[in-house]
């Protein structure tokens, strides 16, 4: 799924100047994807400490170290970000909708993927209180959403 990702964050959004987050980086190829692409900043999270030694070795190697920040709290992060990408399992997505909803400026763009279809529409329904969702792509059974954060008014 991460080359389907790449070719996807090619085709949907001009990254120039923003601020952008790789949540559950693993090795943060989708990060440096991020960084090649045209962003100014771009967060590296992952829980894993082996995870983040892969995402800076990385970095350092594609030349975007200079770009990537990596994490392993995101809650020290002080400013909001214009995307964040998560490629990570349904169960973890939910639970983590709402630390994405308060990590995103107000017309932020949020892209999960690592879902299958029959998760599909669950997915859509818990999101849907805070997001709208814009697009989604499907590639064998994987899916890839493009939602936008309902601002809070």
């Amino acid at each position: 799924t991460y080359a389907s990702n790449i070719h996807f964050l090619k085709e949907i959004n001009n990254f120039k100047n923003l601020t952008v987050c790789d949540y559950g980086c693993g090795s943060g190829i989708l990060g440096i994807a991020l960084a090649i692409l045209g962003a100014r900043r771009v967060y590296c999270y992952d829980h894993d400490p082996q995870a983040i030694e892969s995402t800076i070795t990385n970095a350092i190697n594609n030349k975007v170290d200079k770009i990537i920040q990596t994490n392993t709290d995101l809650t020290l992060l002080n400013n909001k970000l214009d995307f964040i990408i998560a490629n990570i399992f349904l169960h973890s997505l939910v639970e983590l909708k709402e630390t994405f909803r308060e990590l995103l400026s107000c017309d932020g763009i949020l892209v999960v993927s690592g879902v299958l279809e029959k998760d599909s529409r669950e997915l859509i329904e818990k999101f849907s209180e805070n997001f709208l969702l814009l697009e989604l792509f499907q590639k064998g059974e994987w899916c890839l959403f493009k939602f936008k954060k309902i601002p809070v008014i």
